[in-house]
């Protein structure tokens, strides 16, 4: 009874973590990148910056 009951568990965690990543995707995921990116070109910039003043 404890076996099923973990294997439902956990099958049921993978199916809600699936639905998640699936609702979740398009808004998060542009969020994230954009944010990603200006993360990135920020620190380029600084690094541009500290190399030409040296």
């Amino acid at each position: 009874m404890n076996h099923i009951q973990t294997e439902k568990c956990k099958c049921f965690f993978q199916l809600g973590l699936l639905y998640f990543c699936f609702s979740v995707d398009r808004r998060t995921l542009s969020f994230f990148l954009s944010l990603f990116c200006r993360v990135v070109s920020f620190a380029v910039l600084l690094y541009h910056s500290s190399s030409s003043s040296i």
